[in-house]
């Protein structure tokens, strides 16, 4: 494998940020690079954000989609495919001394892939610390900002609906064709299985997707806007670099509590 070389450090030691997305279709306004512009543009802005704290690899472009074949530009690695591949890139890593890691998705269908890769990779390499969450713009510090600015309902930001289309607004606004924006909301949802960004109630499961859309997309992409693709652009940096400090308090402190386990 040509893993790039990295500059990693003993002290103080890097988190290393591998980020992934997928090529897939999004409803007919957005282009299929969607997810990796986005996670792309975040992870850089981390290590950019703290050079000393993290570094990145470059993105894999390519991820899981086992829920929407049937649309037209929709690639599909498959789960295990993609778990070996990212599996050998910590390997890889971790021989050459690195040992935290923050795996980040802008794709929704590699989260729960990305929770078994650490899975196994806690089971496999014991001295390291690789962490995920789901998605980006998600969590305690970003989602409160995206509730409090959107513009949609429930059911707006399920995919190429208004966050995505906000943060394309705004990145790349010469590939977002807004004249050909289809609002589409009609997931079948009951209180434990619905579809947005950042929640999804508390039933998993996998139905297709040509059951609830006819276009690909799901959300409401018509309502989205530059100043907050910006916005939330913002805060999920801010959330990612809040992440990385805690995977490094995180692993100091396993590992001066290992050391103080050894001595007599």
């Amino acid at each position: 494998h040509n893993i790039p070389a990295l500059q990693l450090h003993a002290t103080p030691q890097r988190v290393i940020l591998i980020s992934t997305g997928h090529v897939e279709q999004h409803g007919y306004h957005l282009p299929m690079n969607t997810d990796n512009v986005i996670i792309s543009t975040i992870t850089k802005g981390v290590a950019d954000a703290i050079p000393d704290q993290a570094e990145m690899l470059p993105i894999l472009p390519y991820g899981v989609s086992t829920h929407r074949n049937e649309f037209f530009g929709t690639f599909n690695l498959g789960g295990r495919v993609y778990e070996d591949f990212m599996l050998e890139v910590l390997r890889q890593l971790t021989l050459r001394g690195a040992d935290r890691f923050y795996l980040m998705s802008g794709h929704g269908g590699n989260c729960s892939f990305l929770t078994n890769i650490c899975k196994y990779a806690g089971e496999r390499y014991v001295g390291i610390f690789a962490a995920t969450t789901w998605l980006h713009t998600s969590g305690h510090i970003a989602a409160p900002v995206v509730q409090e600015t959107r513009k949609s309902k429930r059911g707006g930001m399920g995919h190429a609906g208004e966050l995505e289309t906000a943060y394309m607004l705004h990145l790349r606004p010469e590939l977002c064709h807004m004249e050909r924006v289809v609002d589409e909301i009609e997931f079948i949802s009951t209180d434990s299985y619905y579809m947005d960004w950042i929640e999804g109630g508390s039933l998993i499961a996998n139905p297709p997707w040509s059951d609830d859309t006819a276009t690909g997309s799901y959300g409401v992409g018509s309502v989205a806007t530059a100043e907050n693709g910006e916005r939330w652009l913002t805060v999920a940096i801010e959330e990612k670099v809040a992440h990385v400090g805690e995977i490094h308090e995180q692993q100091d402190a396993r590992l001066a509590k290992r050391r103080q386990q050894k001595q007599p």
